[in-house]
Order: structure tokens, then C-alpha cells, then sequence
């Protein structure tokens, strides 16, 4: 909050996490939720700012990146991503 924006190419991976919010930030986000497995659950694209999004029962893990990053040509929900 109150920051800038992530630099293009960059996430921020937020362990323990179900749910996210954008409120006081300036700039919107996309969102990939995961579950245990690291397989994604549910993705939140362009969330403005002073908005909310839930990943579901079965999220563990939130990476947000700024809203633009994401392409579901890449990634579908149910596919595992591996963090390097």
C-alpha cells in the first residue's frame, strides 16, 4: 500500500493468503491464486484500486503482478506454476 507498482517481470508471492484487497493503492493488479499443490485456482485480472478478491476454500497462496502481466495463453487454472 502507498507504494509504487511492481516493475514489469516481478510478483509478489504472499504465502497464506486467500483473499487480497487493493485499498490505498494507486496502480491495479492481477492476481493468481493457488492451492496447495501450487496449481492455480482462480485468477483476478485488473483489480482496481479499493477493490477485493477471494481465491477460494481451496487458495493458500496469492502472486500478484501488475495488471497487464498475465496471459491465459500461458497458464489455465488447474495448471501447477513452480516458483524460481
Amino acid at each position: 500500500m502507498f507504494r509504487r507498482p511492481l516493475p514489469k517481470g516481478t510478483a509478489l508471492y504472499l504465502p497464506g493468503c486467500r483473499a487480497v484487497h487493493t485499498f490505498c493503492m494507486r496502480f491495479a493488479l492481477d492476481v493468481r491464486f493457488l492451492d496447495g499443490d501450487g496449481r492455480i485456482v482462480r485468477t483476478a485480472y485488473n483489480l482496481k484500486p479499493w477493490r477485493m478478491a477471494w481465491g477460494g476454500r481451496r487458495a493458500v497462496a496469492a502472486l500478484e503482478m501488475t495488471a497487464g502481466c498475465l496471459n491465459d495463453d500461458v497458464l489455465d487454472a488447474g495448471q501447477p506454476l513452480r516458483l524460481v
